[in-house]
């Protein structure tokens, strides 16, 4: 188009900062004369004042919920975010950050940002092509938090499918400042945490194509090289090194192959690193790290340190009584399964192999497994391997032969050996080639029929083992107590039940202190099982014997507890000789329940000399971390108060110690549901006794279920 000259004249006057604003809305205009990125709080303000929303104090949170306005509210700032996404509006968007990150507080209104998808336009700045990398700080902040208040599994599962990718090429790459470097490692954190968490609840596994695109190996790859002090530009801090253990440890249980396909051993070598460190906290990470890496993972697989199954269990009834409840509302019989369903992971492995051998008889077949279970092998190769061919005449027993077994000993009245005889079958399949898809049923039946055992015979410590085996949790170390005060109970069934309990108080420990915040009531319980290891591990090889497979365990537990308290009682050589002696027999034997810490122990040994030296430098900048030495005096004190409190009384502790980030030193921590612990101004009180509140009925239902009804007397409330 032909301009005038008295036109040119006026474009030549204009200031390029007001050429800048042509075509930009009004808001956008009154952003830009905010003449420093660093007042984003006034740009808030703007943002707020044209949006007619206010969230300055908790009252107008309250008052936004109270009125039914959730929805309305982030609607206008979605709006307002989707209208302003081009990069020179980058100043409005980090007002709306800004204000979203004050909403994330209340949990309420976090929800509705992500029923409305707000986290796809917090995310889009972490793109390489959105031009928006200025608002990495606060977009870094808001994602964290919002992390924080996810409502459910699927919306964290969500967001971290959506959010890892993006944050591992921003991270692998930032140079910016050390905060906001620190907080992309905490949003990466919480992200392989979810996926971590939805890895547990579904039976379909992630495909190659899904975990390609995730990029976690190239996470790996950036927090052991930022871990080995790789990166001069990036010197390792003592925060920083907690989130990176704390990542890879998850990373390992998520996606092994990450940690493993890392070159020169880089993966395993690392976590060994951790464990020869002086913090017992980054130790226990390592140890449980390496764990992960040879765990399959599956729920209902038997594993050692199952840091979800340690965390699940905390003040909740056992899982048999929701067997129960899940059953009976579905139809079923609540109190047990036909054997033939029972085995019906097992019977999709045999049922074309040999049929039932011609002088196969299940009533004496059934009374030769009952007396394994009650009364131990007869020699210690046959608790490294299972007699199947002495026991069934075959080395491939089917489900029939189980049911006719069964049923054989029914009819000559034996129905306590029969019940056994249960029990064992189902251990047996979980043993011996389960389907990986049927692990759970198998898992949830084996609780199930042990529980029925133990309130059918009170007075026979073999369902207490059964209760017990392979669980985590102090209910766990009761049932154990009773299951050895039971008159029957036999040597090699105290063996077991004391093998068990030393299993568990190591799982106990070792989850305790890797997961949970230093000084908690956690953690300190944590430290105080690690001390209870020695004495419970020479009770538990009084009754198992060097030899059997046990006794071998029980030798790399003892070996483990050396290495996470740094309590050696003799040299390098000969304590990495006892290590590969016990995992050699252990994996030449196929004893298919200790795989994991065979293998763990096993790397240790062999990556442990060039660690030492390679490491070295980590180790040094470790020392000198105050927080290290602060630890070191906070686990001595733990160390010295011999009370242990039980699930139930840590699980009260938790509403104490739950902290919430706040963004302002005079901002107030909002009230806090009195079941999730989340944050919120939506709050309900119980309509009976006024003391509790919550923030849904769903939070209701659950703590009158589990707690509160004994304290309150009163009908359901309506929230």
């Amino acid at each position: 188009m032909t301009q005038t000259k008295a036109t040119q004249g006026r474009v030549s006057r204009r200031s390029p900062r007001a050429a800048h604003t042509i075509g930009m809305s009004a808001l956008a205009r009154e952003c830009e004369k905010i003449n420093a990125p660093s007042r984003w709080h006034a740009v808030r303000d703007i943002v707020c004042r044209h949006l007619e929303i206010s969230v300055s104090t908790t009252h107008d949170l309250k008052r936004i919920i109270k009125s039914g306005r959730c929805a309305e509210v982030v609607g206008r700032i979605a709006k307002c975010a989707r209208e302003h996404q081009s990069p020179r509006n980058y100043r409005v968007l980090g007002g709306i950050f800004l204000l979203l990150r004050e909403l994330t507080l209340d949990s309420v209104l976090a929800k509705e940002i992500y029923r409305q998808n707000l986290d796809d336009i917090i995310l889009r700045v972490f793109d390489p092509d959105s031009g928006l990398h200025c608002l990495i700080a606060p977009a870094v902040h808001i994602l964290v938090h919002l992390s924080e208040t996810s409502p459910n599994v699927k919306v964290s599962r969500r967001l971290a499918v959506k959010g890892t990718p993006l944050t591992v090429r921003v991270l692998s790459k930032y140079t910016g400042d050390a905060d906001t470097h620190y907080m992309l490692l905490t949003l990466l954190s919480y992200y392989v945490g979810a996926l971590s968490g939805q890895l547990q609840s579904q039976l379909t596994p992630p495909t190659p194509k899904e975990m390609k695109a995730l990029e976690l190996y190239r996470a790996a790859r950036t927090l052991t090289d930022l871990l080995g002090n790789r990166n001069p530009a990036r010197p390792l801090e003592d925060r920083s090194l907690r989130v990176i253990s704390h990542t890879l440890m998850w990373l390992a249980f998520y996606q092994k192959e990450a940690i493993i396909q890392l070159p020169c051993f880089t993966g395993i070598r690392t976590f060994v690193a951790l464990i020869l460190g002086p913090s017992v906290s980054i130790r226990c990470k390592g140890f449980l790290g390496l764990l992960n890496t040879y765990s399959s993972n599956r729920e209902g697989d038997i594993r050692l340190c199952d840091p979800y199954f340690s965390m699940r269990v905390r003040g909740l009834p056992p899982i048999e009584e929701h067997v129960r409840i899940v059953r009976a509302e579905s139809g079923e019989n609540p109190d047990g399964f036909a054997l033939d369903q029972l085995l019906q992971a097992y019977l999709k492995l045999s049922e074309e192999r040999e049929s039932t051998p011609l002088s196969f008889d299940p009533y004496e077949a059934g009374l030769r497994m009952v007396e394994l279970e009650v009364n131990g092998p007869e020699n210690e190769l046959e608790s490294l391997a299972y007699p199947t061919q002495r026991i069934f005449g075959t080395s491939t027993p089917t489900g029939v032969m189980f049911s006719e077994m069964e049923r054989a000993l029914r009819d000559q009245q034996r129905d306590y050996e029969a019940d056994v005889l249960r029990l064992a079958a189902i251990i047996f399949a979980h043993r011996h080639g389960a389907v990986p898809d049927l692990e759970l049923t198998l898992h949830l039946s084996e609780r199930l029929e042990a529980a029925n055992g133990a309130k059918k015979w009170p007075n026979h410590a073999y369902f207490y083992y059964g209760l017990i085996r392979y669980r985590s949790g102090s209910r766990y170390l009761e049932w154990g107590e009773q299951g050895l005060q039971c008159a029957d109970c036999t040597p090699y069934l105290a063996a077991q039940i004391r093998f068990q309990m030393a299993q568990n108080k190591l799982s106990m420990a070792v989850t305790h202190l890797a997961i949970e915040p230093e000084k908690s009531e956690w953690w300190n319980t944590g430290v105080r099982y690690l001390k209870q290891m020695p004495s419970s591990i020479s009770d538990a090889l009084k009754y198992a014997g060097n030899g059997t497979a046990e006794g071998k365990v029980l030798q790399l537990l003892a070996a483990a507890t050396s290495l996470l308290t740094q309590i050696q009682t003799m040299d390098d050589g000969e304590f990495d000789s006892s290590i590969a002696e016990a995992a050699k027999a252990l994996s030449s034997q196929g004893a298919l329940d200790y795989g994991e810490i065979a293998a763990a122990m096993s790397d240790f040994v062999t990556h442990r000399k060039i660690v030492s030296r390679s490491w070295a430098p980590l180790f040094e900048v470790m020392r000198n971390m105050d927080n290290i030495s602060t630890e070191k005096q906070d686990f001595a004190q733990a160390w010295d108060d011999d009370e242990v409190l039980e699930d139930a009384e840590l699980e009260k502790s938790m509403s104490k110690e739950k902290k919430y980030r706040v963004y302002e030193d005079d901002q107030p921590v909002l009230p806090q549901c009195s079941w999730c612990h989340k944050a919120t101004m939506g709050l309900k009180k119980c309509s009976a006794c006024e003391k509790v509140k919550y923030c849904g009925t769903g939070c209701q239902r659950l703590h009158w279920r589990h707690g509160h009804k004994p304290e309150c007397i009163s009908p359901e409330i309506s929230v």
